[in-house]
């Protein structure tokens, strides 16, 4: 493993999509990181990437960028499918890593990801950023203080417009994972690391996703909605349920309903509760970004990551040990429960999540 004493970390930033929309621009907000390098898989993409953000080297090719740059970290914004090889060779040469979402594309390959990362002891990320939603890390604060006593369940809905409308549109922070990787990937593990993370460990899960002809023919993406019941090894139970070929997007909203009480987490960041013996809903200040953090960002989507990162790049630097930066463990979690969809709906049953290696029944 790198020597994580220094004041600066050397990063590399592979993938230009996302990495270079997102990673490159929220790293240089970070005086603890110099970008040293970029990569992507067409040498032409990289080097617009460098000249954009002046970078000084640019690569096309993984392993060499690794064996010639001497990095500390890097960040990997690229397909489900490349992430694991991409992760080996980093290992390899001892370098940390933060990998966009989902981390892998298989449960096997999270696995083995996770397996490395730990035994090579370096210093592991995924970009689950809602974790850093101030309207969630409140939602969570609640949580943890028993605002709604024991979770009996919760249910998670939205409907947005397909993927090529919004970006057409311009209205919505279209992240580019939903075209490369399919609804479910993009969207779907991003609430399921959510609820793990306010709700604790799952058991058991089941699920269905959907693809008109009409949408196969239009979109990239795998599938055009997708339903995910899960339930928690508390015994509380939770749904998420997304469209993505709604003829309007009109955001997503957690409901959690425990025994003592009601949360409403609204995608607008508005926050709404109530106790059993209050009998109305009513509206939870949150402090949201300052206008000031707002007017630092070209989006404020790009605000989560940016602390995201930060907490990673202060782990690896030994300053912090943020509980709520989410692990290669977690990604590896989240994918299990993916696998456990796509199996769910091939065996038209439960699939087992507690490590008792059996289908669920009953």
């Amino acid at each position: 493993m790198k020597e994580s004493g220094k004041k600066r970390l050397r990063v590399g930033v592979i993938g230009t999509g996302y990495g270079a929309a997102v990673h490159i621009p929220g790293l240089k907000h970070l005086p603890e990181v110099e970008v040293a390098a970029v990569c992507a898989s067409h040498k032409d993409h990289a080097l617009r990437a460098a000249h954009q953000h002046g970078i000084a080297d640019h690569f096309d090719d993984v392993r060499e960028m690794l064996q010639r740059m001497e990095l500390d970290a890097v960040t990997i914004a690229v397909p489900p499918a490349n992430q694991h090889p991409i992760s080996v060779a980093c290992v390899e040469h001892g370098v940390h890593m933060l990998c966009e979402k989902p981390m892998a594309s298989s449960a096997a390959e999270a696995r083995d990801m996770h397996r490395l990362v730990e035994e090579a002891n370096l210093y592991h990320s995924v970009n689950y950023q809602s974790r850093y939603l101030p309207a969630h890390l409140r939602f969570k604060q609640l949580i943890d203080q028993g605002f709604i006593g024991d979770l009996e369940s919760v249910t998670v809905t939205g409907y947005r417009m397909p993927w090529e409308t919004r970006r057409s549109l311009e209205r919505d922070w279209v992240d580019d994972g939903e075209r490369s990787s399919g609804l479910l990937n993009a969207v779907g593990s991003e609430y399921v690391d959510l609820l793990r993370w306010c709700f604790g460990d799952y058991d058991a899960v089941c699920g269905a996703t959907t693809s008109p002809p009409a949408m196969r023919s239009e979109s990239k993406s795998r599938e055009s909605s997708f339903s995910i019941l899960v339930r928690f090894a508390s015994g509380a139970s939770g749904t998420v349920h997304v469209v993505g070929t709604s003829t309007v997007t009109i955001g997503d909203e957690i409901v959690a309903s425990g025994q003592d009480g009601l949360l409403v987490l609204q995608s607008d960041g508005q926050l709404f509760g109530t106790r059993r013996d209050q009998h109305r809903v009513e509206p939870i200040e949150v402090d949201h970004f300052s206008e000031r953090e707002l007017a630092a960002v070209q989006h404020p989507r790009m605000l989560p990551f940016i602390i995201l990162a930060n907490d990673w790049v202060r782990r690896i630097l030994g300053a912090d040990d943020s509980s709520r930066l989410p692990s290669f463990h977690d990604g590896m979690k989240v994918q299990e429960v993916l696998h456990g969809v796509q199996r769910s709906e091939r065996l038209s049953r439960w699939i087992d999540l507690s490590d008792k290696k059996w289908p669920v029944h009953g």
